[in-house]
């Protein structure tokens, strides 16, 4: 019960949004306390106990499969560990496929459920890690109590979902894929580590070569939501009114669904239909292919906020839909859209600086078909797959194994001090 509000707490457009996430990690880790055995705790004590060096690291995955927005984005960076570690993955079977293989050492399957959580920590404990690393935190229901114990001397996270653990058993964050010049400590209870990946390289979509491309000339301006239903907040419908109100042109909105919750979009849509007059098109969870090819219909494209996009903008990119997005430097998650966009130099019509300013640069290209047009062959003269996908593992910086050397001099020092 306490895995949906740990996780969709970050999704709330409120200051106090994580307070929530560390009250459950009290009580998780009252409850973890008492599910341990005496001679478990023992054993998993000892291998910590002689830990001197990192050799063994032990990745714990939520979701990896090669379709998922995770593989894209921590495929190439998993991979990179494998050439000086020693590299284990531990998921549950239906969470990851066999793509994952070339860029582990070994896979471990779990099974994602806290009824099965003695087991899932034996299972860990056998491997007897040096450090353990949580790609994402809150996408499933197993790793959340794990991640309030000790299972390994160093214990890391990076965010595939852009947001701290606010668990005293997380040592370090690795924040490589955000950007330069922010105090992003002050979001997070973990150690931050100082390496940012400025290229911030994604894999590419299996199914993006047999994308094609569509257009349509009706003179309705198509705006696109290409973003999951938790990220679009009453603040941001309340803002595609305000854009429909001011526009003197048809406009149609187009929310992309992810979420195969027949519920949840029915009641998106009842809220759309009673509380707002805007035109929209809903679209239903589709493939990659078929997706895509119903957002390259779009003319313009806004993020959500505060929690903005990550590999929805690269989709965007990749089809030369221009996008307004705004950074309200809120969380973590505020700063997605900033991490993927701001590296296309784009003018300053397209980088909001506040709600107000989304509002007046949506109307203005809305109403503007040759700057919309001058946007697009602006992005689609780039070089998106440079930009964004990494072609070699070979030509990676290594940031993670950087970091990781980089926390264990921090460790030695303190010894040592």
């Amino acid at each position: 019960m306490s895995a949906a509000p740990w996780m969709l707490c970050s999704y709330l457009n409120r200051s106090d949004r994580h307070e929530i996430k560390k009250s459950i990690n009290v009580a998780i880790e009252k409850w973890v306390e008492n599910s341990i055995y005496p001679g478990l705790k023992k054993k998993i004590l000892k291998y910590i106990t002689k830990t001197k060096d990192i050799k063994n690291i032990v990745i714990l995955s939520e979701k990896l499969t090669s379709k998922h927005a995770m593989f894209r984005c921590y495929y190439t960076r998993i991979a990179e560990l494998k050439s000086k570690y020693h590299v284990t993955l531990v998921s549950a079977e239906n969470d990851y496929d066999n793509l994952i293989h070339d860029a582990v050492d070994k896979v471990v399957n779990i099974t994602d459920s806290t009824t099965n959580f003695l087991e899932t920590v034996k299972k860990i404990s056998t491997l007897e890690p040096d450090l353990i690393i949580f790609p994402s935190l809150g996408m499933a229901k197993w790793t959340i109590p794990i991640a309030n114990m000790r299972l390994a001397k160093y214990q890391i996270m990076t965010y595939g979902h852009p947001a701290s653990a606010f668990s005293k058993y997380i040592d370090y964050g690795i924040v490589t894929r955000f950007p330069k010049g922010h105090d992003l400590q002050r979001f997070c209870l973990e150690k931050v580590t100082p390496f940012h990946d400025d290229y911030n390289y994604t894999h590419p979509h299996p199914e993006l070569k047999s994308v094609v491309q569509k257009s349509r000339n009706d003179g309705i301006t198509r705006i696109a939501i290409n973003s999951s239903l938790m990220k679009i907040t009453n603040k941001f419908i309340k803002l595609c009114q305000l854009i429909e109100e001011n526009s003197s042109i048809p406009i149609e909105f187009n929310f992309f669904m992810i979420e195969h919750n027949n519920t949840m979009i029915t009641a998106f849509q009842k809220s759309l239909q009673v509380g707002t007059s805007i035109t929209y098109n809903i679209h239903p969870p589709a493939s990659y292919k078929n997706y895509m090819e119903n957002l390259s219909v779009c003319d313009l494209a806004i993020g959500t906020f505060p929690f903005g996009g990550a590999n929805t903008n690269v989709d965007l990119m990749l089809l030369g839909i221009p996008k307004i997005y705004y950074t309200d430097e809120s969380d973590l998650a505020s700063f997605t859209d900033q991490i993927n966009l701001d590296k296309l130099n784009f003018p300053s019509i397209l980088k909001a600086e506040s709600e107000a300013q989304v509002l007046t640069n949506a109307i203005y290209l809305i109403h503007d078909n040759k700057e919309r047009a001058r946007l697009s062959e602006y992005i689609k003269s780039l070089d998106i797959h440079h930009l964004f996908f990494h072609k070699e593992i070979e030509h990676s910086e290594h940031y993670y194994i950087k970091a990781i050397d980089w926390i264990t001099k921090q460790e030695t020092q303190e010894v040592a001090s």
